[in-house]
């Protein structure tokens, strides 16, 4: 008995059948690959971009800058001047002490956000003379570890420790960037302790801070978050445009974003740090092409609600004088502005103007 084979119709409609069953599996299957082709490309082009952009830029060879809170970098044996690294419940950072001290007082150093105590300054002041200290504001075992709700109230350390070794002259504070910050905010809530102030690139408000939580304030004072410029009020264009260059390792310029952050704070003036209340003398340093933060508008609003301040300007120099234009932080590249040849004659000119100002100030001999 034999078995009778399909009509031919009727086998090639059932492949037709099995090949339109199989046909959106095979698309959608398709379409995903594509996808993940894409997404593969874009990240390959990522990747690229960030080693090309990154190898353009090398690191800054200053180990106390790049890696700030690694106490084998500081150097401990400087002929004519005595190292010691001092701590208390907040405090931490390095008094120099000059052999030979030829001015009165005493002088203190804050770094920026970088987390330095801005060892490099101090030092050149101590060899010049001056009895130094160089600190860190956050960053280290005893303080916060990031650049957020840093206790300004920590300052009282600073004054007491200072107090233990001071000759009786006056206490200049030195900040630098926010540094600078953290300078005008405890000076304007210890201005009885403070007698000068140098502000270096400076802001002239409280900013939000760096550390994890989002939109938190870079100080607390008396247990409560100060007053703060939010990023929030920056726009979707200043932030994407920052967030793009960061994720492409582009030289990253800060500026358009603390700029349209003031301009889209319903109350500015409630962040501003109320630098009157400062008795003392202020010199404020700044470049007028800074790309990190308006410093040179800052220098002003700083002048203009405090009469005792002398403004060095330097309309060509960026936000750190003596550096090129474009620094390598890591894994990203900032914008920090102007030229190499314009911040290196704006660091010789703003030396001689802090020169002559502690010279003033200290009695210098």
């Amino acid at each position: 008995m034999s078995t009778a084979s399909p009509p031919a119709h009727t086998s090639a409609e059932s492949a037709k059948k099995r090949r339109s069953r199989k046909s959106p599996l095979r698309r959608v299957l398709t379409v995903l690959v594509a996808i993940a082709v894409i997404i593969a490309l874009l990240i390959a082009a990522v990747v690229i971009t960030r080693m090309i952009n990154l190898s353009r830029f090398p690191e800054s060879g200053d180990a106390t800058m790049s890696d700030p809170t690694n106490l084998s970098v500081y150097p401990t044996d400087i002929p004519g001047v005595s190292i010691e690294h001092v701590t208390g419940e907040y405090l931490n950072g390095f008094h120099l002490k000059p052999e030979d001290q030829t001015s009165r007082g005493t002088i203190v150093t804050f770094g920026g956000s970088e987390g330095s105590p801005d060892f490099a300054k101090a030092r050149r002041l101590a060899e010049a003379g001056y009895d130094t200290y160089a600190l860190f504001f956050f960053g280290m075992p005893n303080q916060q570890p990031m650049l957020s709700r840093v206790p300004l109230e920590s300052f009282e350390e600073v004054i007491n420790q200072v107090a233990a070794t001071n000759d009786g002259g006056p206490l200049t504070v030195i900040g630098t960037s926010k540094g600078a910050e953290y300078a005008a905010n405890v000076a304007t809530r210890y201005s009885d302790d403070v007698d000068n102030l140098v502000l270096i690139a400076p802001s002239a408000y409280s900013f939000p801070g760096l550390g994890q939580e989002q939109n938190a304030s870079s100080w607390t004072w008396q247990g409560k978050d100060v007053e703060m410029i939010s990023f929030q009020g920056a726009g979707f264009g200043p932030t994407a445009t920052m967030l793009a260059q960061l994720m492409l390792a582009f030289p990253v310029a800060y500026e358009p974003v603390y700029t349209a952050a003031v301009a889209g704070a319903e109350n500015p003036e409630a962040a501003r740090i109320p630098i009157e209340d400062f008795d003392g003398k202020i010199l404020v340093i700044a470049g007028g092409s800074d790309r990190m933060w308006a410093s040179a508008e800052y220098a002003e609003l700083i002048a203009a609600r405090h009469p005792d301040t002398e403004l060095s300007i330097h309309p060509e120099a960026g936000h750190v004088f003596g550096a090129p234009p474009k620094l390598r932080a890591g894994q990203m590249v900032i914008d920090s502005g102007g030229s190499q040849a314009a911040n290196e004659k704006a660091l010789e000119d703003a030396n001689q103007d802090l020169s002559r100002v502690l010279q003033e100030w200290h009695e210098h001999s």
